[in-house]
């Protein structure tokens, strides 16, 4: 009984006894009403996101806290010195997998790597991600079929036959995969994956996908501009104050890839 309850206590509606509708049967037909309140960042708090100098990996993480307008230090960690300077060594304790980004609170009181981790962790904390258990798993549904495009491509743009195959990723991986993400934002039958004008966390990974995509050049371009949901989703998170800002700001980084790749690279 107790886990029963507390299982139902994750949800925002009453307990049922058949798997929900999420058109009907969730209390917001289907869309999250607003942000919940933040659960963990209701006091001031420090944070630091450590990775390299690119976007790659924790571009994402920043944008969601530049929406959130949650303060925070950015450690930019050369490839040299992370690969060869002895710092990933030294960083072990806090990255178990040996990756980043990392993500600081508190001078170190709390420490978490990997990227999606560290993405939702800020997502629930302030209410980007919906703010119930149904709202949630659809942003992570959309979030992780993000990722495997966005694996897809840094893949690509890592491959030393990148001339030869970016057209068949443009043309093939990216059309398909796009197919499927126009359509799930078309049967919401609004701006942004759960309501018309709150953004959540899977949108803006969205936006910073379609952003690395466009680097790929006219073609890419082309691809992106036949997919209108899609391009208002770009356009509609380009164009929020918070992030506005920081595309515009210094602290926006420029390489999306490390230095090896055949595009976005990074230059010393």
């Amino acid at each position: 009984m107790f886990a029963a309850q507390a299982f139902a206590s994750l949800f925002s509606s009453p307990a049922k006894t058949s798997s929900p509708s999420l058109a009907s049967d969730h209390p917001t037909g289907g869309q999250a009403a607003h942000h919940a309140k933040p659960l963990f960042f209701t006091t001031p708090h420090h944070l630091k996101l450590t990775y390299f100098p690119i976007r790659g990996l924790a571009e994402d993480i920043r944008l969601i806290l530049e929406e959130s307008g949650i303060a925070y230090e950015s450690e930019n960690i050369s490839f040299h010195d992370w690969h060869e300077g002895g710092i990933k060594q030294q960083r072990a304790a806090d990255n178990p997998f040996g990756q980043m980004p990392i993500l600081y609170v508190n001078k170190g009181e709390f420490i978490l790597s990997q990227s999606k981790a560290i993405i939702r962790f800020i997502a629930r904390s302030t209410g980007l991600d919906g703010g119930d258990a149904y709202s949630a798993a659809r942003c992570d549904q959309l979030a992780e079929g993000i990722a495997d495009l966005r694996r897809q491509y840094a893949t690509l743009a890592y491959d030393k036959e990148f001339a030869a195959k970016v057209g068949d990723f443009i043309n093939k991986t990216l059309v398909n995969s796009f197919t499927t993400i126009e359509r799930v934002y078309d049967q919401n039958k609004t701006r942004y994956l759960l309501s018309q004008d709150r953004v959540s966390y899977a949108d803006i990974m969205l936006f910073e996908l379609v952003d690395q995509i466009l680097a790929l050049g006219q073609d890419a371009r082309s691809v992106v501009a036949k997919f209108d949901r899609i391009g208002e989703v770009y356009k509609s998170i380009a164009a929020r104050p918070r992030i506005a800002a920081y595309l515009a700001s210094s602290r926006r980084v420029v390489a999306i890839n490390g230095a090896s790749a055949s595009v976005g690279a990074f230059k010393a």
